[in-house]
């Protein structure tokens, strides 16, 4: 993994537990913005290795899409649910919060999982 990219990666991961103790003391809400935070930290670290070091949410869900030929499978879809939910975090509920929290823990695996084999990504230019 590139430098910079073990930090996000760790933050992430970070982030996914905080989510998943959120949600065990009911506080959805809390549980709701860290997963969306764990899938994003993984976001980056995906970006990372391509060169890209995006910071808004907004234009890392952008160029996630760009990679999706290239990247962990599960990384697109993670990224456009996470924003979806952060548009309207009114109008969810626990069901919401606890399915946010499974993607979240599942991209974070997978994005170790991609980090660990180092594939090469096509770099931004």
């Amino acid at each position: 993994m590139k430098p910079g990219g073990d930090k996000m990666l760790a933050r992430a991961t970070a982030a996914l537990m905080r989510a998943e103790a959120h949600l065990a003391a009911g506080a959805d809400d809390r549980a709701l913005e860290r997963a969306y935070h764990a899938i994003f930290h993984a976001a980056r670290a995906v970006l990372n290795e391509a060169g890209d070091r995006a910071r808004s949410h907004v234009a890392i869900a952008d160029r996630v899409a760009l990679l999706a030929p290239f990247g962990p499978a599960s990384l697109g879809a993670a990224v456009a649910r996470a924003l979806a939910c952060r548009s309207d975090p009114d109008a969810l509920g626990p069901d919401d919060a606890q399915a946010l929290v499974t993607l979240a823990g599942g991209v974070v695996r997978d994005v170790r999982a991609f980090a660990d084999d180092s594939p090469a990504l096509p770099t931004r230019k």
